[in-house]
């Protein structure tokens, strides 16, 4: 039996002659938390701590390149996103089917103090509640502006043309023109 020192936890352990070659840990337990290690140290080397608003920014790679958005992490053979690690490493596990949201509104920001746990629901009313979703005309497909809407309002209301001739005036369907006479679409606008 050959005497060797693990690699992770220093302890003396004991091999076979044949396994001297290849074994630098005393049990699974401590070649998995070198593993874990390893991935741990390389996440944070992606971390600036020192960022504005106490903000966490992930220096890595982002979903819109480098220029802020939600950080890419791979671990483990698998592609994560840096939020939900930096969850998992501070809190462990993401119960299933709840996100990790931001209090700061800073996708690239991994402090766990600005994170917390939301339904998909919870997530969407908060950006819609901090004026972050893309509603009306900060939506880039929508054809129509606030004061197309409010024509089109009065232009109905005045009896002065049909939902089908004003569908055709501003080039959107029938039913868009019924929703926003109606105040089903665009009603935060009077």
């Amino acid at each position: 039996m050959g005497k060797l020192n693990c690699k992770q936890c220093r302890q003396v352990f004991y091999v076979k002659p044949y396994r001297k070659l290849d074994a630098k840990y005393c049990s699974l337990k401590c070649f998995w938390t070198k593993k874990n290690n390893q991935w741990q140290e390389r996440f944070w080397d992606k971390v600036n701590k020192k960022s504005i608003n106490e903000c966490w920014k992930w220096m890595g790679i982002t979903d819109r390149g480098r220029q802020g958005g939600y950080g890419r992490f791979y671990a483990n053979k698998k592609l994560r996103l840096a939020h939900r690690v930096s969850w998992k490493l501070h809190y462990d596990k993401i119960p299933q089917g709840l996100y990790v949201c931001h209090h700061c509104d800073r996708p690239s920001c991994v402090n766990p103090k600005h994170l917390f746990l939301g339904l998909p629901k919870e997530n969407s009313q908060d950006m819609v509640m901090k004026k972050r979703s893309n509603t009306g005309e900060k939506n880039s497909h929508a054809k129509l502006t606030k004061q197309s809407i409010l024509e089109i309002r009065k232009l109905y209301q005045d009896n002065k043309y049909t939902q089908k001739i004003l569908a055709k005036m501003f080039d959107v369907t029938n039913v868009q023109i019924s929703n926003i006479t109606r105040r089903i679409s665009w009603k935060n606008i009077d």
